[in-house]
C-alpha cells in the first residue's frame, strides 16, 4: 500500500517533528510513503524553483497522488496548496486522512462533505492509535476502479456538472447509481450497501 503525505512546508518551523512522525508511523503500519517533496524541502527550495521547475514539480504531485492508495494530510497550518493536494486526492477518489493538533482546529477543511475524508484532531501520543484506525477505515473504503466508453456529448455533459454544480464527474455518476441501488426493489438485501 501507497500513502501520499502532505503538510505546509512553512509549518515545518512548528511542526517538523509531528511530520516525521506521521510518516515513521505510516511506515510501520506497513505504506510506501511519498514524503521527500515535504521532509526534505525548505521554504527557499520552492521560492527559488524557476517555471519548468514547478511545472514539473506540480506533474510528479499528481503522479503520486494518483498513484497512492490514501492521501495523508497534516493540516494545523493553513495552506492552499494542501488544501489544492486534498482536493485533487478526493477528485481522484483516494480516502484522505486530514490531521489537525488538537490545539489547532482548521476551519475550511472540517467544510469538506465527502466520505472519503475523514478529519481527526491528534497529538504525537495519539499519533500512533489515530492512525491505526484512520487508515484501517481508509482501507475498507477504498474504491474499485472502473472504466468504461462515454460519448462525446455524456463527456461534455459531466463537464458541465462538473463545472456548474461544483460536483465531481465521479462523485455524481457514484450518487446517480446509489440512488438507483436505493430504488430497485429487486437489489438484494443482504448486498453491502444495504448493511451499511
Amino acid at each position: 500500500m501507497k500513502a501520499y503525505f502532505t503538510a505546509s512546508i512553512s509549518g515545518k518551523d512548528v511542526y517538523l517533528k509531528n511530520y516525521e512522525k506521521i510518516v515513521e508511523t505510516l511506515k510501520d503500519l506497513g505504506y510506501k510513503v511519498f514524503s521527500d517533496h515535504i521532509i526534505k524541502k525548505s521554504k527557499s527550495d520552492i521560492s527559488t524553483q524557476n517555471d519548468k521547475e514547478r511545472v514539473n514539480y506540480y506533474k510528479k504531485m499528481i503522479e503520486m497522488i494518483s498513484s497512492s492508495d490514501i492521501c495523508v494530510a497534516e493540516t494545523s497550518t493553513s495552506s492552499l496548496s494542501v488544501g489544492h493536494e486534498i482536493t485533487v486526492a478526493l477528485d481522484k477518489g483516494k480516502p484522505v486522512i486530514a490531521l489537525y493538533d488538537k490545539k489547532v482546529p482548521p476551519n475550511l477543511i472540517r467544510a469538506v462533505a465527502s466520505d472519503k475524508i475523514q478529519t481527526l484532531p491528534y497529538d504525537l501520543a495519539s499519533l500512533p492509535e489515530v492512525l491505526k484506525k484512520s487508515t484501517k477505515h481508509a482501507k475498507e473504503n477504498l474504491d474499485i476502479r472502473f472504466n468504461f466508453f462515454i460519448s462525446p456529448e455524456i463527456n461534455q455533459y459531466l463537464d458541465w456538472v462538473s463545472k456548474v454544480k461544483r460536483t465531481p464527474r465521479a462523485v455524481y455518476l457514484r450518487e446517480l447509481l446509489e440512488k438507483e441501488m436505493d430504488k430497485n426493489k429487486e437489489y438484494p438485501s443482504g448486498s453491502p450497501r444495504s448493511q451499511s
